[in-house]
């Protein structure tokens, strides 16, 4: 990057291939993820030769496959910060398998190879992102109406996740928004620079920037592709070595919807507090959690107070 002004990108099949370079070369890694994320600088010094180096302004981008496993050796744990700048998607293994000798049948009608393919998409977006930086700097809006919309829907996934998964997940949502808005921001340029062959012919002749104005359909995409991140993410985090979340045998995460129901159901149609504290105990739930939860009950219509430390079910 320090060659590249401040520029990288970087791709693998491996996941843990990344951490065990950075971490060998310059020891703690996830720091030049988490300041890369927010193009904050970074200074290393590199073991080997007493090397001093300043990134005043990174640009990073990777893209890692991998098993879960590789994944948690990249980031452990989510307290450090590098787990809410990734997002994740997790792909569930076929337990069929599948014929390797059959050779691969190309039913494209100009017969590109796949790797031809992008090849061709490649150059073609770097001739058009070449005739974007032409036309000088851009300022890109998203309209007001959208903003509102964006910031109600990130206001109550973030309330969700941290009634049914963990209080760590509120950074995970905070900076998913972030990377919802930069996906609003690549779809609007890719799409200005698909529309205007030669955007140098509407750059101002004061020097001030561009303006672009995100469409609805760019900011429904990124929205889409936020609520898709959101899910696989929380599975990831749910599986993270030190991770507290509940599971159940299939993997699957037992939100405190799920608990709550079940402690509901196990509960007999009336019953007192010494019960539902026995009940809690059984499951596994602290006293403290459950009491809120019989609160909870009422407020829904599902339980009646009937007297001092006794209810009944609705």
């Amino acid at each position: 990057m320090d060659n590249n002004d401040g520029i990288g990108l970087i791709f693998d099949t491996e996941c843990d291939t990344l951490s065990a370079i950075l971490k060998s070369e310059y020891g703690d890694y996830s720091t030049i993820i988490r300041k890369s994320y927010h193009h904050e600088p970074i200074d290393l010094s590199r073991r080997k030769d007493d090397e001093y180096r300043v990134i005043e302004r990174p640009m990073l981008a990777i893209c890692l496959s991998g098993t879960p496993g590789q994944l948690y050796t990249l980031t452990p744990q989510a307290e450090d910060g590098t787990f809410s700048r990734i997002t994740c998607y997790h792909m569930p293994f076929k337990t069929e398998f599948r014929d390797v000798l059959v050779e691969s049948v190309n039913h494209n009608s100009d017969n590109y190879t796949l790797r031809e393919r992008f090849f061709q998409l490649g150059k073609l977006y770097k001739q058009r992102r070449e005739s974007f930086f032409r036309g000088g700097s851009y300022r890109i809006v998203i309209p007001q109406e959208y903003c509102k919309v964006f910031n109600e829907h990130f206001r109550q996934m973030n309330q969700e996740v941290v009634d049914d998964i963990s209080h760590d997940m509120q950074s995970v949502v905070r900076r998913l928004a972030f990377t919802v808005f930069r996906i609003m921001m690549v779809l609007t340029s890719i799409r200005f620079m698909d529309k205007t062959p030669n955007p140098s012919a509407l750059t101002p002749k004061d020097g001030s920037r561009i303006l672009l104005r995100c469409s609805k359909d760019d900011f429904d995409i990124a929205m889409a592709v936020g609520d898709v991140l959101i899910y696989h993410t929380v599975y990831c985090y749910a599986h993270l070595p030190q991770s507290k979340v509940t599971t159940n045998g299939q993997g699957e995460i037992v939100t405190k919807k799920v608990k709550m129901a079940q402690l509901l159901a196990a509960l007999p149609d009336t019953f007192d507090r010494e019960i539902y504290r026995a009940m809690s105990k059984k499951q596994g739930y602290p006293e403290s959690t459950t009491a809120k939860w019989i609160n909870d009950y009422i407020r829904q219509g599902h339980l009646e107070h009937t007297s001092q430390n006794c209810y009944r079910k609705l």
